[in-house]
């Protein structure tokens, strides 16, 4: 008879045992979902900062090329221009790339 009290004994502390657990588990989880949150929003706000960027890039490059355009077909300064401006070009294609890797868009 002993036994059969010390299990009976043992139940309101296992059953605490378990309510612990849940809470622990429940914890754990909302930890994971809060984390998750927080680096959605990070990414987004990195990506619209890139955006913006990119953005105020390409206006300069269209500023440039206009700007490139005001010199006659030959003139080396509108040769160096339409050199940077390739180069530039090239650049932003790369990014545009790279960021489609990643986002495992490309």
């Amino acid at each position: 008879m002993g036994n059969q009290q010390t299990g009976i004994e043992m139940l309101p502390l296992l059953a605490l045992l378990s309510l612990l657990l849940l809470v622990l588990l429940g914890l754990c989880y909302w930890m994971a979902m809060r984390g998750r949150a927080q680096r959605r929003a990070r990414e987004q706000a990195q990506q619209a900062a890139h955006d913006v960027l990119v953005q105020g890039v390409q206006g300069l490059l269209l500023q440039l090329q206009s700007i490139a355009e005001g010199f006659p077909s030959q003139d080396p300064a509108r040769l160096a221009l339409e050199r940077l401006l390739d180069r530039a070009d090239a650049l932003l294609l790369a990014d545009r790339e790279a960021l489609a890797g990643r986002d495992g868009r490309g």
